[in-house]
């Protein structure tokens, strides 16, 4: 197989900027959530469009152990399989995942926005999805009693640092 040459740098930090100013332009159409008090590494997570409409808006915490806070103007549960399958994946050969929509085994209480909210809970083992629309949750190597969210109100820290990191990694390659 054959690949392609490497983009150059301009190239490619044209291509991220491109990709987050779509992203800070469309941030506004959904509620973007993040746990209260965060002051780990936060970046932009999973966004996905459906005809030109944003469908899918994620941020990301953590490094190591990390926690992606996704909103969705569809069903979560689609969402839900999705993280986990992804999860899955991570740690198991592909031929050995079957992950169907299953009834939730547990709940879990989040606090948003103040307010107590029910949320279904499906541990994988290693991480854990909890969704209550439109908000799902993913997570590996934290645990899920104590999460608090709260609105986010400004997306600029999360393209910020977001951009710093892809250019680190482009840099480092």
């Amino acid at each position: 197989m054959r690949f392609a040459a490497r983009l150059d740098r301009a190239t490619f930090t044209a291509t991220v900027d491109r990709k987050l100013t779509t992203i800070r332009q469309a941030a506004g159409a959904l509620t973007l959530y993040e746990p209260v008090g965060w002051s780990g590494p936060r970046r932009i997570g999973s966004w996905s469009w459906t005809n030109d409409r944003l469908t899918t808006g994620a941020l990301r915490f953590g490094a190591g152990p990390w926690l992606e806070v996704i909103t969705t103007t569809g069903p979560v549960a689609e969402v839900v399989t999705e993280q986990r399958m992804a999860a899955a994946l991570e740690t198991r050969d592909p031929r050995e995942v079957d992950i169907p929509v299953l009834d939730p085994p547990g709940d879990l209480i989040v606090e948003v926005d103040g307010e107590a909210r029910r949320f279904d809970l499906w541990p994988d083992g290693v991480g854990w999805q909890a969704a209550s629309p439109p908000i799902v949750i993913s997570a590996n190597g934290f645990a899920p009693a104590g999460i608090r969210l709260v609105r986010v109100t400004q997306i600029e820290p999360y393209l910020a640092e977001t951009r710093a990191a892809l250019l680190a990694q482009y840099d480092a390659a």
